[in-house]
């Protein structure tokens, strides 16, 4: 009909099972995504000791947030130190499309239009 043992005897079996393990470190919470922006756009030196190893420990964990660092803080100095020529150039296609899609605001509609309508329109006007 089930268990005939009283309550006292299951525990007696399970309290060595408990002692034998223990419970994991408690993690540390998240700090808010704000504040780790807050890190990455300052700058190092002024951080303090805490902030810096925090950060520190984000950037070894998380290899993106690494990466972001390391633009934001070329890009600052790039900034800093007026250094525009060493930004990386354009590509010929993403110029080429951009410039394509935005249509000439000094051309009328007519101009924009294809030869074929343009003509058409002209004819019935």
């Amino acid at each position: 009909m089930g268990f005939a043992g009283s309550i006292q005897t299951v525990q007696r079996y399970l309290r060595p099972f408990k002692a034998a393990t223990t419970a994991p470190p408690a993690r540390r919470p998240a700090p808010q995504p704000r504040r780790i922006v807050r890190w990455i756009m300052t700058d190092p030196g002024n951080l303090t000791a805490d902030e810096a190893a925090d950060l520190k420990e984000i950037r070894t964990n998380c290899p993106e947030l690494d990466s972001v660092t390391h633009h934001v803080r070329e890009f600052a100095t790039m900034m800093g130190d007026l250094r525009g020529e060493d930004m990386a150039e354009p590509t010929s296609t993403s110029s080429a499309s951009a410039s394509s899609s935005r249509p000439d605001p000094t051309t009328s509609q007519d101009q924009r239009q294809s030869p074929d309508r343009a003509s058409r329109r002209r004819a019935m006007s």
